[in-house]
C-alpha cells in the first residue's frame, strides 16, 4: 500500500474527509447537496488536458474509480463501485449506480494516484459506547467485597457477559478463576446501563466449601485488575470504543454490621435550604444508599435533591423548600449495606450457619435532628 494511500487511512482514522493535493496532480470533489452529509456524485478535475474531448467510457473509468473501505482489507482490492462516468470540459463526473450510502466509507482514486476519502456519518451520528466509571470507586477495597456496579455510557447487550469480564492479580498477572456469582439471569437495570457484578459469595463467607477449596477471589495485601472488554457489544451490535481498566488493593475485610451511632449528622439552618449532610464512616453501597435512606418531617417525607461522594461516605441532602424549625427524621431501611454486604445491624455472614427467616414487613432504623436556628443579625 502506498504513501497516499496511508495517509488517507490516517484521515479516516481521524475522523476527516480527505482530499491528498499534490503538485501538478488532479483535485477531487465529493458533491453533496444537502444535509444529509452524503455525496451525489464524484467529480475529477484533472491538472492535464489528456481526458480533455471525445474521451472514450474506457478512458474515463480508467480516469477515475471508487472504492468502498473496510476495516483491515485494502481498499484497492476490493472491485469498484458501479456507475456511470459523463464529462464536462475536463471535468470527469462520476455517479454510482446505487446511491451512496451514509453508512459505507468510500476512497476515490484518480489516475495520477491522488486520492480522496469520504468518511460516512455513521460515528458521527452513533454514539460510541464506553465503561463511564465501576463502583465502588476507591482505590483500595474490603476483602470480602460482595459486588461492583458497572456503569455504561449507552445500552448493552445481555447474555454470556461474564466472558468480557476479567480479574487480574497484579503481581503474577495471573487470570483470577470463577471470581464471579454468574447468573443465568444478569442483573441490569430497565434501560441496560448499569450491571451489578457479584463475587461469589461462596468464596467470601467462613466454613464454606468453595472457600475452603478455591479461596478467596480477592486476597488482603495483593492489587488487582477489573477489565472490561471492549469486544462487548452494545444493543446496537457495536463493539465498545475501548477496553476499561479498574486497579485496586485489597484491604482487610470488613465483618462489622453498619452502625448509625457512628454517623455524623451536620444540621442545616432553619428557614433556608442549606444542605442536610450526613458523614457515613465508611463506604456504603452506591445503588442501596439511593432508596435506602431519605428525610422526614412527622410522617411525610420531603422533596428535594440527594447527592453521594464519588466513595459513598457521604449523603446530602438539599429540600425542595426551606427548613422547618421542628424536629426531623432520617429514616434508614436495615436493608441497607456496606461494601461488604454488611446490613444495618446485622453483618453478612449471620445465616453461614444459621438460617435466618426472611421478613416481608419493612425494617427502618431513624436518626433525628432539628434545623438549627440563625440568631446573627
Amino acid at each position: 500500500m502506498d504513501t497516499t494511500l496511508l495517509t488517507s487511512l490516517a484521515g479516516l482514522a481521524a475522523g476527516l474527509v480527505t482530499t491528498l493535493q499534490v503538485q501538478g496532480a488532479s483535485r477531487l470533489e465529493w458533491i453533496i447537496q444537502d444535509s444529509s452529509r452524503i455525496p451525489s456524485e464524484l467529480r475529477m478535475h484533472p491538472e492535464r488536458d489528456e481526458h480533455e474531448g471525445n474521451a472514450t467510457l474506457g478512458d474515463l473509468e480508467n480516469a477515475l474509480q471508487v472504492y468502498v473501505v473496510e476495516e483491515g482489507v485494502d481498499p484497492l482490492s476490493n472491485p469498484p463501485v458501479d456507475g456511470s462516468y459523463l464529462q464536462s470540459g475536463k471535468v470527469v463526473i462520476f455517479r454510482p449506480t446505487y446511491p451512496f450510502s451514509d453508512r459505507i466509507d468510500y476512497l476515490a482514486v484518480a489516475f495520477d494516484g491522488v486520492e480522496a476519502l469520504h468518511r460516512s456519518s455513521k460515528l458521527h451520528d452513533s454514539p460510541v459506547t464506553r465503561v463511564d466509571h465501576i463502583q465502588p470507586e476507591g482505590e483500595i477495597l474490603p476483602e470480602n467485597l460482595l459486588k461492583f456496579y458497572i456503569h455504561f455510557s449507552h445500552s448493552m447487550s445481555e447474555g454470556d457477559v461474564y466472558r468480557h469480564i476479567q480479574l487480574i492479580e497484579l503481581a503474577k498477572k495471573k487470570v483470577v478463576q470463577w471470581p464471579f456469582l454468574e447468573l443465568g439471569e444478569e442483573l441490569w437495570n430497565q434501560d441496560r446501563t448499569r450491571l451489578t457484578l457479584f463475587i461469589d459469595p461462596g468464596r467470601i463467607k467462613r466454613g464454606v466449601k468453595p472457600l475452603e477449596e478455591i479461596g478467596p477471589s480477592l486476597e488482603e495485601g495483593k492489587d488487582y485488575e477489573l477489565i472490561i472488554s471492549n469486544q462487548w457489544k452494545d444493543a446496537k451490535g457495536t463493539s465498545m470504543a475501548n477496553s476499561f481498566r479498574k486497579s485496586f488493593r485489597v484491604g482487610p475485610p470488613d465483618r462489622s454490621p453498619i452502625a448509625l451511632k457512628r454517623w455524623t449528622v451536620e444540621s442545616p439552618r432553619a428557614e433556608t435550604r442549606q444542605p442536610l449532610v450526613i458523614h457515613f464512616g465508611e463506604s456504603l453501597d452506591a445503588a442501596l444508599v439511593q432508596r435506602c435512606v431519605s428525610c422526614l418531617r412527622g410522617n411525610q417525607e420531603l422533596e428535594g435533591e440527594i447527592s453521594i461522594n464519588s466513595q459513598t461516605t457521604r449523603w446530602t441532602f438539599i429540600p425542595s423548600k426551606p427548613w422547618s424549625l421542628f424536629q426531623h427524621t432520617i429514616k434508614v431501611h436495615t436493608l441497607l449495606e456496606d461494601l461488604a454486604g454488611n446490613n444495618v445491624g446485622k453483618p453478612f455472614e449471620v445465616d453461614t450457619f444459621a438460617p435466618v427467616r426472611r421478613r416481608l414487613e419493612s425494617s427502618h432504623e431513624t436518626l433525628h435532628f432539628t434545623p438549627v436556628l440563625d440568631k446573627t443579625p
